[in-house]
């Protein structure tokens, strides 16, 4: 088990370690970790307008 336990010691430095050069990268060129956006709300389709979803179905109107 400790020698288990080992390892995952060692990835979890490693992991750090390149975590760490790959935001120095990122820094380097000018990268900014952007906030995330809330989707916006979109509105319901027209019921009479077919989406992507139903083009290849004949058009029906109920």
């Amino acid at each position: 088990m400790s020698s288990l336990e080992e390892r995952v010691k060692k990835l979890e430095k490693e992991v750090e370690r390149l975590r760490n050069l790959l935001e120095q990268h990122l820094h380097q060129h000018g990268w900014r970790p952007q906030p995330i956006k809330p989707k916006p709300n979109i509105p319901p389709k027209h019921p009479f307008k077919p989406n992507h979803d139903d083009l290849h179905e004949p058009f029906k109107i109920d």
